[in-house]
């Protein structure tokens, strides 16, 4: 499937390899494994049917939104627009929320 960020951020920890965007490194991994499955994806059907991922429908307004658990405390939260996939952003569940993008 076809990949785009909407925080150039995102789309650093991507493609640089290094760049942490200051997420510990269990969550860097996990987010380096999403993005490999995200693109490995022929379709839909096999984007949300990872064996290792657990895969959340997000509950919003706005249809074709779910997220990736990567840890106990990170979540990527994606929209799926056909066959493509835009990364929305990375959200921490501990401490508060931070998040990149929108």
């Amino acid at each position: 499937m076809e990949v785009r960020f909407i925080d150039s951020d995102l789309e650093r920890l991507d493609a640089e390899p290094g760049f942490t965007a200051g997420l510990p490194p269990d969550a860097v991994g996990s987010f380096h494994g999403a993005m490999q499955h995200i693109r490995a994806s022929d379709d839909e059907r096999d984007l949300l049917s990872p064996r290792w991922l657990e895969v959340q429908r997000l509950d919003t307004t706005d249809a074709g939104v779910v997220s990736f658990v990567l840890n106990r405390e990170h979540r990527l939260d994606l929209k799926l627009l056909g066959d493509v996939v835009v990364v929305r952003n990375l959200v921490t569940a501990k401490g508060g929320i931070k998040s990149y993008g929108k």
